[in-house]
């Protein structure tokens, strides 16, 4: 059976997505997956009668379209577990597994994903995770945290290593739950939800906020104008900008880069004040609500943006090229943390991450 196709920023009625039997619903996720443009942008379950309903959203970049299916299953049902074919279905899987309690047979990695409170077995305790481990007189593990990582929340870290070399890495997380989905469920008013979207990620403020704001317009039939959309692509993107020259900031401190670090640092400071002259905050919180746009881009803050980005374009390039020109930085950057084309296709990465690897997988263009 195959799903609904949507795109983006559309909504379906619950009604009109296809169900299927849990085979069938199987067979389409295998069918799409193998395709090398397809991903699996969302999979999950909510209670249903007698057990649950599963939902999987398949994104096809080609089609610049979203798959969507369901699957009834009762709360005690075996299902076959796809990670081993597809491994970037795992994290679904796992939190699926984690607050339904529905097994997935097959699954070489199922195990806890974030502890959250209302998971489904309570007795099971975040000291408890299962962390792989090779059984080796040779080899020692390393346990680093609870800790905070700059980018992610507190994790603990565990790394398998055979002298100075590290044969595997994992996370554990779960360690901080500030119930955001429970408070978006519960509390019916709109300026707070749009405080909770903004408050998800410190730096990605612009990027979640867009996506709740879109998600009430498309529910709600609203249609911004076009110059409210052009506004917010602007600011999306220089979101994108300050946090790129942030993480290649902390690369160079990685590598004991102390001026590269320090100036990067410093053009991202310019980027996001920017956010400060257009809106008022520097993280550009206020500047999104659903169906307009409370600051708009006036001449004046036009002029000035045109102005921060000038002088952003000319350091970044200025600075870049020493990056990429000095042996010491470079020496210490070859063969640290590469990740193959292969891999990239395998785990359907998206963004920079997948563009880096040599994928041509951009959603601003497909989606």
């Amino acid at each position: 059976m195959n799903g609904i196709s949507v795109k983006n920023n559309t909504a379906v009625r619950l009604a009109d997505v296809p169900v299927s039997d849990f085979n069938g619903f199987l067979d389409f996720l295998q069918t799409h997956l193998s395709s090398a443009d397809a991903h699996c942008i969302s999979y999950f379950a909510v209670p249903g009668s007698g057990g649950y309903t599963l939902f999987a959203c398949i994104a096809r970049d080609r089609h610049s379209d979203i798959l969507v299916l369901s699957c009834d299953v009762t709360g005690n049902q075996k299902l076959i577990s796809l990670t081993p074919s597809f491994p970037s279905l795992h994290v679904f899987e796992r939190e699926i597994s984690e607050t339904t309690g529905l097994k997935f047979e097959g699954s070489a990695w199922d195990k806890p994903l974030r502890y959250p409170h209302d998971r489904f077995k309570k007795d099971i305790k975040i000291d408890d995770y299962p962390f792989f481990d090779i059984e080796s007189e040779e080899l020692h593990q390393v346990g680093v945290g609870p800790i905070h990582a700059g980018i992610i929340e507190p994790g603990h870290f565990r790394f398998i290593c055979n002298g100075e070399k590290v044969l595997h890495l994992e996370i554990k997380l779960g360690y901080q739950h500030r119930g955001v989905e429970y408070m978006m469920r519960t509390r019916n008013d709109l300026l707070y939800q749009v405080k909770l979207a903004e408050s998800i990620a410190g730096d990605t403020v612009v990027g979640n906020n867009l996506c709740f704001t879109q998600n009430i317009e498309t529910l709600s039939s609203i249609e911004p104008g076009e110059s409210v959309l052009l506004e917010r692509a602007i600011a999306l993107e220089l979101e994108r900008i300050a946090i790129h020259t942030g993480d290649i900031s902390a690369l160079c401190t990685d590598v004991a880069y102390q001026l590269g670090s320090t100036v990067l640092q410093g053009l991202r400071t310019i980027v996001i004040n920017s956010f400060m002259n257009w809106c008022g905050n520097r993280f550009a919180r206020n500047l999104i609500y659903p169906g307009k746009n409370p600051f708009p881009l006036i001449q004046e803050k036009k002029d000035a943006l045109l102005a921060v980005l000038g002088k952003y374009e000319k350091q970044f390039n200025e600075v870049t090229s020493l990056i990429f020109d000095l042996p010491g930085v470079l020496s210490r950057f070859e063969k640290t943390g590469i990740v193959t084309k292969q891999q990239t296709e395998i785990m359907r990465f998206n963004g920079m991450a997948a563009r880096s690897a040599g994928i041509a997988r951009d959603i601003r263009i497909s989606h």
